[in-house]
């Protein structure tokens, strides 16, 4: 009975968290966080560090630490790069992949502290700029990583010890960046384009590369025609932040009707930086092979049913039946776990 009651909470934690229901988290433990400290070169409403620098210089800094957690714990500081992820925007890269920039300029004067519920340190770091550093853009960041895991939910039954927990690991990072002087160069560079998807979603993915020096926010018009010069796509997007000197594979999602096996042509406009545009023309092709690979053995979708028809009529969408299955399942397990508590208190009063 002790398993069939684990059993119990396991699946109405799962479930639960699959309808929006938030869990119950644990609020004890360590608990670390990064802030700035305001001086001339960090404004007060400035949320990460940008550092006006000149190559072969030092900067000094400092960052602070803080426990907002309601135990000790230790904490290890470390640096890293940062790279662009794959649908944009600046992210940070682990602790063990290769620094070749920012991560690999900063200095930290302590890299491992232990603090007290609500106590808090502020270590000095150090940035030293290569005399051959290029002009332009340059991001790493500082990391601070609990030492311990930290326990995010419990439920218990209290009476029978019975206990679900998850651990994870405290990872919290703030942004360094550093902007040289220097002439400004933004430039996008097209690799190509790839039909591609999975799981009855096709998507075409176009290779991009930041040659340039600063960061953009590149804008983009995509056109796409088969072998009749019929358009089959015409998709707009609008990118996050694009690193200098990093490259990604750009997803976009085919619309309305998937494309078939065939050759295509696609137009491409881009438009990013100070009144930059460019515009290229790209083919590529989709195989029966790709196709069976993205809709693997999936039957054909039935005709959507009528906006306007009533629900008899259309009959409940999949989505709703299984919102409903789960609903009804959450009913059962909590009557389950009310009838074997009583089960139990009747037991103990014979």
């Amino acid at each position: 009975m002790k398993n069939l009651l684990r059993l119990f909470i396991f699946a109405i934690i799962i479930l639960l968290g699959g309808l929006g229901v938030t869990a119950v988290f644990a609020d004890e433990g360590a608990n670390f966080s990064l802030q700035t400290l305001s001086s001339e070169a960090v404004p007060q409403n400035q949320s990460y560090y940008i550092l006006q620098g000149q190559s072969g210089a030092t900067l000094e800094n400092m960052i602070r630490v803080v426990n907002a957690g309601t135990a000790a714990g230790s904490v290890i500081l470390y640096t890293v790069d940062m790279t662009t992820g794959q649908t944009g925007g600046s992210v940070f890269r682990l602790r063990d992949d290769p620094q070749e920039v920012v991560g690999s300029w900063i200095t930290l004067a302590a890299s491992e502290l232990t603090l007290a519920a609500g106590e808090s340190r502020d270590v000095p770091f150090s940035v030293t700029i290569p005399a051959d550093a290029r002009a332009g853009h340059h991001l790493g960041g500082i990391v601070a990583e609990a030492v311990e895991l930290t326990e995010v939910a419990n439920a218990n039954d209290g009476a029978d010890s019975a206990s679900f927990q998850v651990k994870v690991q405290s990872r919290n990072a703030m942004a360094v960046q550093v902007n040289l002087p220097g002439a400004v160069v933004e430039q996008i560079d097209v690799l190509g384009i790839t039909a591609g998807g999975q799981g009855g979603h096709q998507t075409l993915v176009i290779g991009m590369s930041n040659s340039g020096n600063v960061m953009l926010k590149p804008t983009g018009h995509l056109m796409v025609s088969d072998e009749e010069g019929q358009q089959v796509q015409n998709l707009q997007f609008s990118m996050d932040t694009f690193l200098p000197e990093t490259a990604i594979d750009y997803p976009m999602y085919v619309e309305n009707e998937a494309l078939a096996a065939g050759e295509y042509l696609a137009d491409l406009t881009l438009q990013y930086g100070e009144g930059q545009e460019s515009t290229q023309q790209l083919s590529f092709t989709i195989t029966e092979a790709q196709v069976s690979q993205v809709f693997e053995s999936r039957a054909a979708l039935d005709a959507p049913a009528s906006a306007t028809g009533n629900a008899a009529e259309q009959g409940m969408p999949w989505q709703n039946l299984a919102l409903g299955g789960l609903v009804a399942f959450n009913v059962a397990l909590v009557f389950g776990l009310v009838f074997y508590r009583r089960r139990k208190q009747a037991l103990l009063q014979r």
